[in-house]
């Protein structure tokens, strides 16, 4: 919620977009392209290392589960389509949900740890669904 309101309603979000829209237009029209993109990526890393910080003692402390946190963040993204935060948001909640549930009933309880790349799959499938009928025809 507070980076839709970041980015629809201040002047350095709204500058954002433009840079994400259409970068050398942005910078001829005189947005500090460096200075944003700093900002951005201090703004990213601060909330990142908050996430992890919170995360991560729920964990196991491996290298390997922690690494794995990326393919169900993955999933959410791909949900949203990389494009809208509040259906990665939706999605990911969603994916929690169904995980949730799959871990209750003994018979899924291991699966439920394939089902973020199992979405993935689907979803990647299924975005690609047209360059295969179009090529078949």
């Amino acid at each position: 919620v507070a980076s839709k309101i970041v980015l629809s309603r201040t002047s350095a979000g709204v500058q954002l977009r433009a840079l994400s829209e259409r970068p050398t237009t942005a910078e001829l029209l005189g947005i500090p392209a460096k200075r944003l993109s700093v900002a951005v990526w201090a703004v990213t890393g601060v909330v990142s290392t908050l996430v992890i910080s919170i995360v991560a003692p729920s964990q196991s402390n491996d290298a390997t589960s922690l690494a794995m946190l990326v393919v169900p963040a993955s999933a959410a993204a791909l949900l949203g389509g990389f494009r809208r935060l509040d259906l990665a948001v939706a999605g990911g909640l969603m994916l929690g949900l169904v995980q949730g549930a799959a871990a209750q009933v003994d018979g899924l309880s291991v699966a439920r740890y394939f089902l973020p790349f199992a979405v993935i799959v689907a979803l990647l499938l299924w975005s690609q669904r047209k360059e295969v009928w179009d090529a078949a025809r």
